[in-house]
């Protein structure tokens, strides 16, 4: 059991939580501006769980990583104090391992100075306080490992619009998008790395076909007119370049998930995945994205995006349902100009026309999906139901593989 939760006798759990420093904006009309973040870790016990990856240290002895970010778990000076982080490895992170019950579902976790035991006070505080095993030491131990087996459903091979990634998964061993012409196959999943927004497309232009009324001819006329795009997809065979119904609808359903300007860059290294996809997420209770909770691993994105010039007033309110709203309008326009010129219309017209479509059906369609819906990222957990460390990923790995029975392949020509 690699990644593990660790709840406290009441019912609470041993979590990082988060807080940022910024300095008090003079306006809310300022522009963006690059500046220092400083961001703080505090180690509590809270109701919302963190998971952390057990790495061995020799016989029960071991490490504890907070797995958004990566952090030690570390006893303030060795033991007999508090409980902090740290982001490199360093001392006081070895702590010893005691199982406890009849199958070792819990731990008792001894402080690195060998006398001390973690505990929750009577207050709910946790730290290292006690020499004193009891009940108040002890943890119970869930495991929240991913699933591994990406044929059945597991594996973190769909990291795109996952939000943020755990820092302590291993990365993809090959490079996440292939190159354009790297490879020549025109099998299930080898045109198009997410199988599910054009599925979904492809669905709806079928069944809307079956209505004969004038709206649906001119809409299918118009459909068919749409140009090829501009640009191949990667991994698709060297002839292809999205010369199918609505190239242009496609490219930009595509483009959506791996365009910057739509994807945002927080990390300037390529792992932790570098994108936070803030803008594909949408809580209708709170009317914004992930970036208004305070875990690690959010954190480190939203003072990643401040860093990088993000505006601080939009960073949470940026949303897949303002952004699918803004590419629906901006695709308006232009159909409206397709109707008013028809036959006349320009071909400019129809490629801005078909690209907003498809970055507004793709925003749109991230709302099917009951994850991006309530801000469920890859590092969130819901251990009452089973769900680990990126079940998000796991979940969409999955329904791209495009279990027997789904009709993805209907579509108009």
């Amino acid at each position: 059991m690699p990644f593990v939760l660790l709840q406290t006798p009441s019912g609470q759990y041993l979590s990082v939580t988060s807080k940022i420093d910024l300095p008090e904006a003079e306006s809310p009309f300022e522009r963006g501006q690059s500046t220092e973040v400083s961001v703080h870790l505090t180690v509590e016990a809270t109701a919302e769980p963190t998971a952390w990856l057990v790495e061995e240290r020799g016989e029960n002895q071991v490490v504890l990583r907070e797995a958004g970010v990566g952090h030690y778990l570390t006893a303030v000076d060795g033991g007999g104090s508090g409980l902090t982080v740290e982001g490199e490895e360093g001392k006081f992170q070895i702590f010893t391992r005691a199982p406890r019950g009849e199958d070792g579902e819990r731990w008792a976790l001894m402080a690195p100075d060998g006398q001390h035991y973690l505990s929750e006070t009577k207050d709910g505080e946790l730290g290292a306080g006690t020499t004193k095993l009891d009940s108040a030491a002890e943890f119970l131990i869930t495991d929240v490992s991913p699933l591994s087996d990406p044929a059945e459903g597991g594996g973190h091979s769909h990291v795109c619009c996952c939000g943020p990634v755990p820092a302590t998964l291993e990365p993809p061993s090959e490079p996440e998008h292939p190159q354009e012409g790297e490879h020549d196959s025109g099998g299930p999943g080898g045109l198009w790395d997410d199988e599910s927004h054009q599925g979904l497309l492809h669905r709806g232009i079928a069944l809307i076909s079956g209505f004969d009324t004038p709206d649906v001819r001119q809409f299918l006329e118009i459909w068919r007119s749409f140009p090829a795009s501009d640009s191949r997809r990667p991994g698709a065979p060297k002839s292809d370049k999205f010369k199918f119904a609505g190239g242009q609808v496609f490219q930009g359903l595509y483009e959506a998930d791996y365009v910057e300007r739509y994807i945002d860059r927080w990390n300037p290294l390529d792992w932790p995945h570098p994108y936070s996809y803030r803008t594909h997420f949408y809580d209708s209770k709170k009317r914004t994205n992930y970036l208004s909770k305070n875990t690690a691993a959010i954190a480190a994105i939203r003072a990643g995006l401040l860093a990088r010039g993000k505006d601080r007033h939009t960073l949470n309110h940026m949303t897949a349902l303002t952004e699918g709203q803004r590419y629906f309008n901006q695709a308006v326009h232009f159909g409206r100009r397709l109707v008013r010129f028809g036959r006349g219309r320009k071909p400019e017209d129809l490629r801005q026309a078909g690209y907003y479509l498809g970055l507004c059906l793709h925003f749109l369609t991230d709302l099917t999906q009951s994850m991006h819906a309530d801000n469920y990222t890859a590092v969130d957990l819901w251990p009452e139901r089973g769900w680990g460390l990126d079940f998000h990923g796991t979940f969409e790995s999955f329904m791209d593989a495009r279990p027997e029975g789904r009709p993805w392949d209907e579509s108009v020509a």
